[in-house]
């Protein structure tokens, strides 16, 4: 087990600001997030479109298609070789389908799950992560106004079975952990990169059964992220951060679900 005084304290960024695009792209409206954090990249690891000056009604698909095209790749990178080079899907993007495990060993499928509720996605490192379980925890402060609104909250890792409960039991959770283990929705949002030979070495020496690669060849984990998913399987809101100390905090997530729910 990492201890958190062995890695520094968890960051959370200061309050956002929250902006949706001009009402003519219709109700499905993207969303900006302006990250303050000290040592975020000039993008902040946020992929989100900014309002046209100028929005006619007669040109609503096609700038919605040019806005998700320039923001967002259409394919994501399978692996990328560090944290910082991975390329998130973001907003506009269609949410990938993949099939995950639950604590108990049930499938779940994403697609089928989008279907039923708006979802706030969750990407995570694992259960062994201070940064992620102080994340986890904060997220359950605000669950009931998620609920409240129409959402349902799942959360990704590749941790096991055995490392969904601990999460879950540590963190008192209520919401649905989902074990990536081979690391397939990861990699399809475009969130999977390489872990440096030194730090894979680290966190082994120290227990962390980090997912291997297909093949032997090391080791890789998700960049934290925070999707919100519409019923479409289309991405509203995006935020991702290779600052591992880095993450949105519940209030801004909170913003961004009521702001997406309009």
């Amino acid at each position: 087990m990492i201890r958190e005084g062995e890695c520094g304290r968890l960051r959370m960024p200061p309050a956002s600001r929250l902006s949706r695009t001009a009402d003519c792209l219709g109700s499905e409206a993207f969303l900006k997030v302006e990250d303050l954090a000290e040592d975020a990249s000039p993008l902040g690891g946020i992929f989100c479109p900014a309002a046209p000056p100028v929005c006619m009604p007669s040109l609503r698909f096609l700038l919605r298609i040019l806005i998700a095209g320039l923001v967002a790749p259409a394919f994501a990178a399978p692996l990328a070789p560090t944290a910082a080079a991975a390329q998130p899907l973001g907003v506009g993007a269609a949410a990938p389908d993949a099939t995950l495990r639950a604590a108990d060993g049930a499938t779940v499928r994403l697609r089928e799950t989008f279907a039923a509720k708006p979802t706030v996605l969750i990407f995570y490192r694992g259960s062994w992560c201070p940064y992620c379980n102080t994340h986890l925890a904060a997220l359950a402060e605000i669950e009931p106004q998620l609920l409240a609104l129409g959402y349902q909250i799942l959360a990704v890792s590749p941790d096991t079975a055995e490392g969904l409960r601990k999460s879950a039991e540590k963190n008192k959770l209520n919401y649905r952990l989902l074990s990536d283990r081979e690391m397939q929705a990861s990699a399809a949002f475009g969130l999977a990169f390489r872990v440096p030979e030194a730090t894979a070495s680290s966190y082994t020496s120290k227990g962390v059964a980090l997912a291997p690669i297909a093949g032997g060849d090391g080791f890789w984990l998700p960049v934290p992220a925070v999707y919100l998913v519409g019923r479409d399987g289309v991405i509203r809101f995006a935020h991702t951060n290779p600052e591992i100390k880095v993450r949105l905090a519940a209030a801004d997530i909170l913003a961004a679900a009521r702001a997406a729910a309009k």
